[in-house]
């Protein structure tokens, strides 16, 4: 596999942010700019925008899940709700 050694981005532009963010989530940041050089990006683009549709479905039903606990609290949690429950409490 061939590393990207150096670039540069306009401060503030979308490639920036978009570097900014894959570096703190701990992207390998030389191999997604190989993969969009080459040709495999829309799919890595594509993946993203998934996993984050994904996650944004996830909290909303976290949201409500706690708002029906909270207006109900005879309802009992079923088994494996634990971890929805979480991530709606870390908002």
């Amino acid at each position: 596999m061939r590393v990207v050694y150096s670039f540069s981005v306009p401060d503030n532009s979308i490639a920036h942010w978009q570097l900014k963010k894959w570096k703190a989530e701990g992207i390998n940041i030389s191999g997604h700019l190989l993969k969009l050089i080459e040709g495999d990006g829309s799919k890595v683009l594509e993946l993203e925008a998934k996993i984050e549709a994904q996650e944004r479905k996830l909290r909303h039903q976290s949201k409500v899940l706690n708002h029906i606990m909270a207006y109900n609290p005879q309802i009992e949690v079923p088994s494996g709700f634990d971890e929805a429950i979480k991530v709606g409490d870390d908002e």
